[in-house]
């Protein structure tokens, strides 16, 4: 198991029969990522670690990636990028090809992945 604050990812035999995972209290959701391994994300307020974490806020899993989205100011693509999350709310992954796009950067991203996409 490796644990990375609100997630953690099980692989082998842990994750092998992935239904006891989702019993485990704390546990908001699972995700398999293929035979061997899965994705686990906590409940708000928990997280995954073999030491105590001093925060009250764990970021970076399935339910952090929503995101708010105010977007202003004069550059010519802030009215795109703008109009762009009429079409949906961005997740923490779409800022940076969206970003990237509008200023003309380069960015691999899967088609559906950036607001403009949306």
């Amino acid at each position: 198991m490796v644990d990375d604050g609100a997630v953690a990812l099980l692989g082998g035999e842990l994750a092998e029969q992935a239904g006891w995972v989702a019993e485990v209290a704390g546990v908001a959701g699972v995700q398999p990522l293929g035979a061997t391994s899965l994705l686990a994300w906590s409940v708000p307020g928990r997280y995954f670690s073999a030491v105590e974490v001093p925060v009250r806020g764990v970021h970076g899993s399935p339910r952090t990636s929503a995101q708010i989205a105010v977007v202003f100011g004069g550059h010519p693509a802030a009215k795109r990028l703008a109009s762009s999350l009429d079409r949906g709310r961005p997740v923490s992954t779409s800022w940076a090809p969206a970003l990237a796009g509008h200023l003309g950067l380069d960015w691999p991203v899967a088609a559906g992945d950036a607001p403009a996409d949306r």
